[in-house]
């Protein structure tokens, strides 16, 4: 068993577990990133851009206090599982609880990566400038990673994922972040710190919010056949309908003629590349198909998720829709 950890960085409000781990190779004055995985981790590689980062159970155990505490603490404070996991519930397996530290429960049967999902890491050039002023120091919010933001919440600013004088990519395989805290380690400027443009698509922007409020919220998992039904009878509710069961087809060409095929493809990283086959499919023979983009598309708040979702009776047998 390896030591305990001497330090590692208290998290910040909102920040992602890579800002993390790129504080600590540079307070550590680590060479190479390599160097920081084996300390931190036990391995030479590792992808931290992911949604639930692998080995982060290692580097719970390593930290100070009981391991299972320390996990569930990075999974629900740095991690984007708190947005996912209302819809993790499984058939015939019991539904953990929001607070639950279970190892097995958190981690075992997530999804570590979404469809499409391309590594990039984003950043609000205001929130840099707002938490240097606040905390001492600028990082990267979790909030801002999620799969289709492209917009920052709070002060709805276009979000920056590559240097602004080379356009070369903030994050690159195998390496931790260098910037807002260091020069770009392409062409070595350092992070202009003036304000992006604001954004001008309001559908970002509400994105961008629902994300957020659906990170905060300590949400447990639904039972799949809840939200079958609340989804459903939002559908329904929309005038999407054959018979007692919901179109689901006249209901995805109406949202795509709605919403448009350019703002669909920024939120939804399958759409963009043509990988929608399970688009908008409601099943629960094996598991929960979830869009990341289709819950805002119905519900216009978290608020109003939750109580349609809580009004949904779990009685109803269910067939699969395609």
């Amino acid at each position: 068993m390896q030591d305990k950890l001497l330090f590692f960085p208290p998290s910040l409000p909102d920040e992602s577990l890579i800002s993390r781990v790129s504080r600590y190779h540079l307070i550590s004055g680590n060479r190479t990133e390599q160097s920081t995985f084996g300390e931190l981790c036990s391995r030479v590689r590792l992808n931290l851009g992911s949604v639930v980062p692998a080995y982060i159970e290692v580097l719970a155990a390593r930290l100070p206090g009981d391991a299972d505490a320390n996990l569930a603490k990075i999974l629900q404070d740095n991690t984007l599982l708190p947005a996912f996991r209302p819809f993790l519930g499984r058939r015939n397996t019991p539904l953990p609880s929001a607070s639950e530290t279970d190892v097995n429960a958190k981690i075992t049967h997530f999804p570590r990566h979404v469809v499409g999902m391309v590594g990039n890491a984003k950043l609000c050039i205001s929130c840099v400038f707002e938490d240097e002023q606040i905390h001492g120091v600028g990082y990267w919010h979790r909030s801002h990673q999620m799969p289709g933001v492209t917009v920052c919440w709070k002060h709805k600013e276009l979000l920056i994922s590559s240097c602004q004088n080379c356009r070369f990519p903030f994050l690159r395989p195998q390496k931790l972040l260098s910037v807002p805290w260091g020069a770009c380690p392409v062409c070595s400027i350092h992070l202009e710190k003036k304000k992006q443009d604001e954004a001008t698509n309001p559908l970002e922007i509400a994105y961008g919010l629902f994300a957020q409020e659906l990170l905060a919220e300590n949400i447990p998992p639904y039972h799949p056949e809840i939200l079958m039904n609340a989804y459903r009878e939002k559908i329904r509710q929309r005038g999407y309908s054959r018979g007692s069961m919901p179109a689901l087809q006249d209901f995805q060409a109406s949202m795509i003629d709605e919403l448009g095929c350019e703002f669909i493809s920024k939120v939804d990283p399958a759409f963009s590349m043509k990988r929608a086959s399970w688009w908008l499919r409601l099943s629960v023979k094996s598991r929960l198909i979830v869009d990341p983009f289709m819950i805002p598309v119905l519900f216009p708040d978290v608020a109003q998720m939750q109580k349609a979702e809580a009004k949904a009776p779990v009685t109803m047998r269910f067939r699969e829709l395609d």
